[in-house]
Formats: C-alpha cells, sequence, structure tokens
C-alpha cells in the first residue's frame, strides 16, 4: 500500500488501469519517498512494442488513467523499462524498482 498525503493507493489497482493501455506490455507500481506527501506514486512501463500505433508517453498514460483513477492515484512519475526484474517464481523484486527508476529513462 502507498501513502500519499494520507490517501492509500494500491498499486495493485493502479497496474491493472495502466495495463489496459494498448501500448504497455507490462507495468509495476510503486512508492518514492516525498518530503511533503511521505510517498508519492511512480510506475514502470514496458511498451508493448516499440511501433506501437498508440504514443507511449508521461502525457497519453496521464489522460488514459484520468479517466479510470481517482487523481491522487495517477502516478507522478512515470519511466520505460525493457524488463521488470523478476525472481525465480517470476514475481517482481521490488526492492530493485527504486534504483532502476533512476536508471530509465522518463516518458
Amino acid at each position: 500500500m502507498i501513502v500519499r498525503g494520507g490517501a492509500n493507493v494500491s498499486p495493485a489497482e493502479v497496474e491493472a488501469v495502466i495495463t489496459q493501455h494498448p501500448a504497455v506490455a507490462a507495468a509495476v507500481v510503486f512508492a518514492v519517498p516525498d518530503d511533503r506527501l511521505g510517498e508519492r506514486v511512480a510506475a514502470l512501463i514496458v511498451p508493448a512494442t516499440p511501433d506501437a500505433a498508440t504514443p507511449l508517453d508521461a502525457t497519453s498514460l496521464n489522460s488514459f488513467c484520468a479517466v479510470r483513477l481517482a487523481r491522487y492515484k495517477i502516478p507522478d512519475t512515470w519511466a520505460r523499462t525493457p524488463t521488470l526484474p523478476r525472481n525465480a517464481m517470476n514475481k517482481i523484486i521490488r526492492s530493485d524498482l527504486p534504483a532502476l527508476l533512476r536508471t530509465s529513462p522518463p516518458l
């Protein structure tokens, strides 16, 4: 659970919405520290294909999420990554996500 300014944000709920976007193959949502709000919402996106007809940028993803999520649940930070870090059980290694966010190009 992400606590953003006293409001709870379920990463699974936000991920479910983001992965409905036609240009997104996979997404992971997690918290990043914030001095004012405590935590902010961040998302790492794996594009569906490099030449997708639907544009994959922060503006289009924000618009897509705005129709389906409350404003405080929409990620503040978006980044693109070719793959997500997974363990032998194919679960996402959440402890690796902040470092991956810092090294991934923003959308």
